[in-house]
């Protein structure tokens, strides 16, 4: 499957739906098809100032879940 929808590193590329959250730190829940809750974050989306805590988001990114930033949120590309 990853082969099919990351680009070789095992990375994969994520369209889906997700609420801006504070705590653990600035990220973005979001969820899998089968409704695993997933956490990401990236350097630039915590600098953003547009967004705020409990904002809905469509957000598109890229990630190995091999970058862990924090207790369960994985570096991404946002």
């Amino acid at each position: 499957m990853t082969s099919c929808m990351g680009d070789g590193s095992n990375s994969i590329n994520y369209h889906r739906v997700g609420v801006i959250r504070e705590n653990p730190m600035r990220c973005i829940y979001t969820a899998d098809d089968q409704g695993e809750i997933f956490i990401v974050s990236s350097s630039e989306f915590e600098n953003r100032t547009d967004l705020k805590d409990g904002d809905c988001c469509v957000v598109d990114f890229k990630t190995n879940f091999s970058e862990e930033l924090g207790n369960g949120v994985y570096n991404a590309e946002v």
